[in-house]
């Protein structure tokens, strides 16, 4: 931008000598030929007729030579403005031009700096995921103690010695067959059964609509149990990316923005989605430098007015009847 300026200068500078020396010509040129018209007047002095032919003859010079001069004036003074006005406007489309290549690159070094970042969390789940690979050198090995839920388990085993938090294996009413899940016996009295959990984002949360309904992940880890192995799931209908039962007939307005499917809103993820609602605990788990619109979200959950940011979740169930007394 400076460069620009000082040429702007420089041709302001030029402009000006230029007018400048062509009034200094014109100027030049009508004095010298004052003394000619001078000399002729004093070699005719001795004929009368021959000095009032030139005394007219001067005047007539001086006349033409200031309207000559006049002339060359306001065309130099008009030929300064238009290269004036070039000069300005040449400088501003091209800072605009600058101004523009600047915002292109600018928006270039972002995108790059976002595909850096993805790559490094890639990199970190890898390094996390081999990690946990060496550590588990031996299979994890479930509690073989069999009830209908973890409260059953909790009331069974509980009545002789603390129950501890852990795999076990459940078969609930109505169920054809046993499985495997995590319950956590300590929080608020135990008997807890682990139906979802997020901890480090192992475990990607985009999956399609089998996936849900067989459940999938780690039960130590990030895991969602499945819809096949629940009892009850009428309560609110779920979606995927490829099964949409978000509510949004024909769109939902999001912030003013129309939405065809919230989980495609939700980067791919599944969830009891209600046009969208505010709250997805299986949203993309975020990591520090991650660039992303949506996350583990539970909106209602406020510090200082802004919704909190969660790092892990789990969602767990517990029976409120006593299946033997109905």
């Amino acid at each position: 931008m400076i460069y620009l300026f000082q040429a702007s200068l420089l041709f302001l500078n030029l402009c000006i000598f230029t007018c400048g020396e062509a009034t200094q010509d014109n100027c030049v040129h009508h004095s010298t030929d004052s003394p000619g018209v001078n000399i002729v007047e004093d070699e005719s002095n001795t004929k009368g007729e021959s000095k009032s032919n030139a005394t007219v003859y001067k005047e007539d010079c001086g006349e033409s030579c200031d309207i000559k001069t006049k002339i060359t004036r306001e065309e130099k003074y008009f030929m300064c403005r238009n290269l004036q006005n070039s000069v300005v406007s040449y400088t501003r489309s091209t800072k605009k031009l600058l101004r523009n290549m600047m915002d292109e690159q600018q928006a270039s070094l972002d995108y790059l700096i976002n595909q850096v970042n993805e790559l490094m969390n890639r990199v970190l789940l890898l390094t996390t995921e081999v990690f946990r690979k060496q550590l588990d050198t031996f299979p994890h090995r479930p509690v073989q103690s069999h009830g209908l839920d973890c409260t059953d388990i909790k009331d069974t085993i509980g009545s002789v010695t603390k129950t501890p938090s852990g795999l076990y294996i459940i078969h609930p009413e109505g169920a054809s067959h046993p499985f495997e899940v995590m319950c956590d016996m300590d929080y608020r009295g135990g008997g807890w059964t682990v139906i979802q959990k997020r901890i480090d984002g192992i475990i990607d949360f985009q999956k399609l609509w089998c996936d849900y309904l067989d459940g999938f992940g780690d039960l130590l880890g990030d895991a969602f149990r499945g819809f096949r192995k629940e009892d009850n799931q009428n309560a609110m209908p779920f979606s995927t990316p490829d099964v949409d039962n978000d509510g949004c007939r024909p769109a939902c307005f999001i912030s003013d923005q129309s939405v065809k499917s919230c989980s495609h809103l939700s980067n791919n993820t599944g969830w009891w989605f209600s046009q969208c609602g505010l709250a997805n605990l299986n949203g993309i788990h975020h990591f520090s430098g991650k660039l992303l619109t949506t996350g583990i979200r539970w909106d209602t959950w406020t510090k200082n007015n802004s919704p909190v940011k969660i790092k892990s979740v789990s969602m767990k169930i517990r029976r409120t009847y006593n299946p033997y007394f109905k």
